[in-house]
């Protein structure tokens, strides 16, 4: 039997990219026709160039490494994707945030070694 969970429709969905590339024109393009359901909540490329193009586009943070865009942001699509390029990686409790108006972002991501792909 097929389940779908509903629909979000009580908040947008914050998304992050990770790659500022060629491709990541088609990712903003889609992201701003959605405007009203998603909000992209930063960026990050190694390359500066790319980086900085990226902000100017779209206006989100951009951040020059994955440890800080997951640190710094609320991306709940980011963490789905990133987990599922990892096999081996499964959730082992829940994502606690920072309780500080200073630091914002991921505080613990509890991951398992050794999921479906072990």
């Amino acid at each position: 039997m097929f389940i779908t969970k509903p629909f979000v429709t009580d908040r947008r969905i914050r998304f992050a990219l990770i790659g500022c590339g060629r491709i990541s024109a088609n990712h903003f393009d889609a992201i701003e026709k959605h405007a009203e359901r998603a909000e992209l909540v930063g960026v990050s490329d190694v390359d500066p160039a790319a980086l900085a193009k990226a902000v100017d586009r779209t206006g989100a943070p951009g951040f020059r490494s994955l440890e800080d865009l997951l640190a710094r942001t609320d991306a709940a699509i980011v963490f789905e994707r990133l987990l599922a390029r990892f096999p081996d990686w499964e959730p082992a409790g829940t994502p606690q945030r920072w309780g500080n108006p200073f630091l914002q972002g991921l505080g613990t991501l509890p991951l398992r070694f050794g999921g479906s792909g072990a």
